[in-house]
């Protein structure tokens, strides 16, 4: 039971890539749909074909956070809207463990057996992995999901260095590296989606 305990974000996380993968199979979706998914489809493969050093294709409407992740998938699966849309699907199923983790931090159950707050974050986790609006995000190529969960992320990130503050910690072990985490994670959500710039000021003022 113990190690079910321990795999529940795991868990979670391959529950709800099952979602994503099956609605994918059984309605063919490529996840192009209208001209932003598109726009975005075509510049990460632009982003894809240029060099290393060399500029980057002309001028995007959107920050290039997205398309540059959709690239990194083109390594794996070639030029087709496959690996573009495996960049939302997998971003959008990594927000459930977080979901879980978060509330596992909210209400101080830490991978505990049997506690209410771990029941908690199993519902949030499921939740999150079976949104209808998340689970549309994660099927289209656009960078909703992918922004939620570099928040999610930080937001995850920033309760884990709080959590550490308290009780204070053993001499050499810092907790400066999850403040690390929540700021790359931050700055990536930023240049993902411009709207969670939003999270800067919150975030630090929670952190101070």
């Amino acid at each position: 039971e113990f190690v079910v305990v321990r795999h529940r974000p795991l868990l979670l996380f391959m529950f709800a890539l099952a979602i994503r993968l099956l609605v994918i199979a059984f309605t063919h979706f490529d996840g192009l749909y209208g001209q932003d998914a598109f726009a975005y489809f075509e510049y990460a493969r632009q982003i894809f074909v240029t060099p290393v050093g060399a500029p980057l294709p002309g001028p995007f409407y959107w920050p290039l956070g997205y398309p540059a992740l959709a690239s990194l998938f083109f390594h794996l699966t070639g030029l087709g809207p496959f690996g573009a849309q495996m960049a939302s699907v997998l971003a959008g199923a990594g927000v459930a463990p977080l979901t879980f983790l978060i509330t596992s931090e909210v209400t101080g159950n830490q991978g505990t057996q049997g506690t209410e707050g771990n029941w908690a974050a199993m519902a949030a986790g499921m939740i999150a992995a079976m949104s209808g609006q998340l689970l549309q995000s994660s099927l289209v190529i656009m960078a909703d999901a992918a922004g939620v969960f570099w928040a999610t992320l930080a937001a995850y990130a920033l309760l884990r260095a709080a959590r550490a503050r308290p009780n204070g910690q053993p001499p050499g072990q810092p907790q400066g590296l999850p403040l690390l985490i929540c700021a790359v994670a931050l700055a990536l959500a930023v240049i993902t989606r411009w709207i969670f710039a939003g999270l800067i000021l919150p975030f630090g003022v929670f952190a101070l």
